[in-house]
């Protein structure tokens, strides 16, 4: 991303050296800044739509939970 993606308005990524219009195709309410890599899923006339290639924000580690729950069952036992 070269220029912002803002929620609902087309911001601009550089693909192979050429600059593309884009818009976040997942209904982020969130901009996509610049610097991000994003993937293209399709193509809206001369828009591309596009998404992180990872998340904005981190998603935490399930393995806590999952860990917690092991011992819960290791107790009831």
């Amino acid at each position: 991303v070269i220029e912002t993606i803002k929620p609902g308005k087309a911001g601009r990524i550089k693909v192979h050296g050429i600059f593309w219009p884009a818009r976040s195709v997942s209904g982020m309410h969130q901009a996509i800044p610049t610097g991000t890599d994003v993937s293209i899923i399709a193509r809206d006339n001369i828009t591309l739509l596009v998404h992180p290639v990872t998340p904005l924000f981190p998603i935490p580690p399930l393995y806590p939970l999952a860990q917690g729950a092991i011992n819960t069952l290791d107790q009831s036992a």
